[in-house]
């Protein structure tokens, strides 16, 4: 039995400090450093909504860019929207956007939440699409497709669970996945967050999958006055049906960091 004199009463603040001290031998900053990010600020947010259909010319639902006229540049007609998510308009063609945004001044995530296996490629006549992908360009007008330079930082996701993160284009392999490191293929009709993180302050990306970092902060070549775009794309194989992946939002945030988010 332990007598009242040799209990101490803990104040909540001192409970709490010393649950800290218990789970983290380290100090308090060391504690935190494990946090990635506290919140966000919304720079572009789109969830796709209105009627199916061709996508007609579109500012993004929520846009606190500053930037006059700001609207969506889709790939070549081929994007289709269906009612809350994007797609291929037809077989075997790519889909997706881009839309300008400022020089970043501080960390900034661009992300697409979206289906990279809707489920239909159960079946012997679909075929999955090769990727998924978000990404940081120059200008709105630059292409995902092929070497492009103008492309400066991107990152995709397969259905398999193979990944890459890239600069300028394909000229550049910045970090790309192994069978060690390679993800659990994604479930059909799982809905997945990929996102791409820059840090101007450092030159320093990481990819993200489901707000984990899964390629590590990286050196990079890319200084923040060349950014003037985000975008995301949907890369078929020459048989995968429309409905076979979609992208169902797509936002550009400033992240405020907490730790070993690198943003001093």
């Amino acid at each position: 039995m332990i007598s009242k004199a040799n209990t101490i009463n803990y104040s909540p603040f001192q409970a709490m400090t010393g649950l800290f001290r218990l789970i983290f031998p380290l100090n308090l900053l060391a504690a935190l450093s494990l946090l990635s990010y506290a919140n966000t600020d919304e720079i572009i947010s789109d969830d796709f909504s209105g009627d199916a259909g061709s996508i007609p010319v579109r500012k993004a639902e929520t846009d606190n860019t500053g930037i006059s006229g700001n609207i969506w540049n889709w790939s070549s007609g081929s994007t289709y929207l269906e009612k809350g998510f994007i797609i291929s308009a037809v077989t075997g063609v790519y889909a997706g956007g881009r839309i300008g945004i400022k020089a970043p001044a501080g960390l900034v995530e661009v992300a697409g939440v979206c289906e990279v296996n809707t489920g239909l490629t159960g079946s012997s006549v679909y075929t999955p699409v090769q990727w998924v992908a978000v990404g940081f360009a120059t200008t709105k007008s630059d292409s995902w497709v092929g070497n492009q330079p103008g492309n400066l930082l991107w990152g995709l996701v397969r259905p398999d669970g193979r990944w890459t993160l890239f600069q300028n284009g394909t000229t550049k392999t910045l970090a790309d996945s192994t069978e060690s490191t390679k993800l659990p293929p994604f479930d059909e009709g799982a809905s997945i967050k990929v996102s791409v993180q820059y840090n101007p302050k450092k030159s320093v990306a990481a990819l993200f999958v489901d707000g984990v970092n899964i390629s590590g902060w990286l050196d990079t070549d890319i200084t923040a006055n060349t950014i003037g775009a985000a975008g995301v794309l949907i890369y078929p194989n020459a048989t995968s049906d429309p409905r076979v992946a979609k992208v169902d939002s797509f936002t550009v945030s400033n992240v405020s960091s907490i730790g070993t988010v690198p943003n001093n």
